[in-house]
């Protein structure tokens, strides 16, 4: 009897210690994710960094408003297209004088027009002809000027089989009679430009204008 029940009492501890066991809580697969999960977010944490600092030295960096890539390139410099008007300061009433219209165009021009005017009650054009850089490196050209109406003089350059003319010189050579004593500007406007590059091509044109007095 006495060995019977010391029986049980073995089989009950061992139960009771098997069932400690099955239902004990297993504080190492807690502390195992805990652990994944603190590393997932250090990982996370890492691969966002550089995007951040991208980001932020993207901000840091100065940009103009409305700059492109393209803006940025340098472009190359043309230089401009000079027209001078070039005229005694003063003339006695009743004689004649000339005056030209002189051009550097160092890139070399195709085509170029333009008029010219002047106070009619104060003078009177006698004569137009050519000047030195119609006929500069023997490059023909095709030149008119011709007076549509008194004070008004329209001069047209054109050369021939697409070909150009570069430097400076005289373009046109105006002869004048002064009728009386007054002040004539004498003006260039409307310019238009060919250049040798053909259509499309932009250059800055400086004029000079001109002015006589006759006394």
């Amino acid at each position: 009897m006495v060995r019977r029940s010391a029986l049980i009492i073995v089989v009950l501890a061992v139960l009771t210690i098997v069932g400690l066991v099955r239902f004990w809580p297993d504080n190492s697969t807690k502390e195992d994710t805990a652990s994944s999960t603190a590393k997932g977010a250090s990982q996370q944490q890492a691969a966002s960094r550089p995007t951040t600092e991208s980001q932020s030295a993207a901000l840091q960096t100065p940009v103009g408003s409305g700059t492109t890539l393209a803006e940025t390139r340098s472009s190359p410099q043309r230089a401009p297209v000079q027209i001078n008007v070039q005229a005694p300061a003063t003339v006695r009433s009743g004689e004649s004088f000339q005056a030209s219209v002189d051009v550097e165009a160092n890139d070399g021009i195709r085509q170029l027009a333009f008029s010219v005017s002047y106070n009619k009650h104060v003078l009177q054009l006698l004569e137009s002809s050519e000047g030195a850089f119609v006929k500069r490196g023997g490059v023909p050209a095709q030149f008119g000027a011709q007076e549509p109406s008194d004070g008004n003089i329209l001069v047209n350059l054109d050369v021939n089989n697409g070909a150009s003319i570069a430097g400076s010189g005289s373009v046109a050579i105006l002869q004048f009679q002064t009728l009386k004593a007054g002040t004539s500007p004498l003006t260039v406007d409307g310019v238009t430009l060919v250049e040798r590059d053909g259509p499309g091509t932009s250059t800055t044109i400086s004029v000079h204008q001109g002015s006589v007095i006759v006394d």
